[in-house]
């Protein structure tokens, strides 16, 4: 005789479970910094240490709240962090050769919707043909001030 639905029944009786994460021993000490491994204290928390370094160990803390930041005048009790803090924000200034301030794509568009309107933003944003992309009067606007702030070594199509 048949016995219908018992493989059903042992199967549906099994409890499901997860594996338990490897938990993974990072050595951190390896990746830290002398300056950082002689000047940290192990009597103290971390956010007291991190607090002694100038730092905030909570990052929301200070989010949106001007007036409790503290002043960062370089004002740090342990002289050899004081390097580290002051960064000279002129090596980001680096001009990158590569890189447009206008896409020769955006400077194309850009150039099409001025030919067929002009400087009348409105018409640009109502003009389907042209305006393909669908972009607002205000994005028209933008993008036409920034076609014509170009120089003439950053422009690749003209008018």
């Amino acid at each position: 005789m048949v016995k219908h639905g018992t493989n059903k029944k042992r199967r549906r009786g099994g409890k499901v479970t997860r594996k338990a994460k490897k938990h993974i021993h990072l050595r951190v000490e390896a990746k830290i910094p002398q300056i950082v491994k002689d000047e940290w204290d192990r009597s103290k928390t971390p956010a007291e240490n991190l607090a002694s370094f100038g730092l905030e160990h909570d990052m929301n803390k200070g989010i949106g709240r001007k007036r409790d930041r503290k002043p960062t005048d370089g004002s740090v009790k342990s002289a050899a962090f004081v390097g580290m803090m002051e960064v000279p924000r002129d090596d980001f200034k680096e001009h990158n050769p590569l890189l447009k301030k206008l896409a020769e794509t955006d400077q194309k568009y850009a150039v099409a919707l001025i030919k067929a309107h002009g400087d009348n933003y409105a018409k640009m944003a109502r003009d389907i043909k042209v305006n393909v992309n669908q972009l607002t009067e205000l994005k028209c606007k933008k993008l036409c001030e920034k076609f014509f702030s170009l120089s003439d070594e950053e422009r690749i199509v003209t008018l």
